[in-house]
């Protein structure tokens, strides 16, 4: 919420390893050696993970109308995990994906084979990973029945384009105990040197909670 940060400076939510060169260089910036800047920073996420941030800083100081620095933050964790499963060890790539709140998963281009799904699986789902490991289509059998269609429908729109980037619409998903929950996800492909699609990388999120506030705003405009 927006209260937790009244009182208390962005640095004090970067990760320790990155806070020296974020001052450093916004110090730079203050005293006009840049106009511009970019650079990728942890960033602590409300649940005390780090998401890493792509921060792109312009320096308006000198500028007679506006005399500021500007910064842009895009959240690129997912983007960073999956060149860290094509570049990087095994073991360096687990502990980045077995470390965040989202689902991380890899599969194979044409969505048969569920190749990684790390163990937020478990934790969103209420299901054994191993299942969606034995039949990837565990995931989506889950869904409930309104919005399946129009998900994997989407999921053929990925696999015959290969965007760089693609967001799936919003979808429910039953639990084991008849709870639902609102997921948003999203995918990305992976190419090799002469640019075939090898993987698929994706992340999925639980933002029930979203829906739910956003819902209780649409109730209270209604009543007005």
């Amino acid at each position: 919420s927006p209260e937790e940060y009244l009182g208390r400076h962005t640095y004090d939510f970067i990760h320790p390893e990155d806070n020296e060169w974020a001052r450093n260089e916004l110090t730079k910036m203050s005293e006009g050696s840049s106009l511009y800047k970019r650079g990728i920073i942890r960033y602590r996420h409300k649940d005390g993970s780090y998401r890493m941030l792509e921060g792109r800083v312009t320096n308006l100081l000198n500028e007679p109308a506006v005399g500021a620095i500007v910064i842009n933050a895009k959240d690129v964790t997912e983007q960073i995990l999956a060149e860290t499963a094509q570049k990087t060890s095994e073991e360096n790539f687990r502990q980045l994906a077995e470390n965040i709140p989202e689902v991380f998963w890899l599969s194979s281009p044409d969505w048969q084979q569920t190749i990684y799904v790390s163990p937020a699986y478990e934790k969103m789902l209420k299901r054994s990973r191993q299942r969606v490991y034995e039949n990837i289509r565990e995931w989506s059998d889950a869904m409930i029945e309104e919005d399946r269609e129009r998900v994997m429908q989407a999921v053929q729109k990925f696999i015959a384009e290969a965007p760089e980037g693609y967001i799936f619409p919003e979808y429910r998903i039953s639990l084991p105990d008849g709870a639902i929950r609102w997921i948003s996800a999203r995918a990305y492909p992976i190419k090799n040197e002469s640019g075939v699609v090898i993987r698929v990388a994706g992340i999925a999120e639980d933002v029930t909670q979203k829906r739910l506030a956003e819902q209780e705003i649409r109730n209270a405009l209604a009543q007005k």
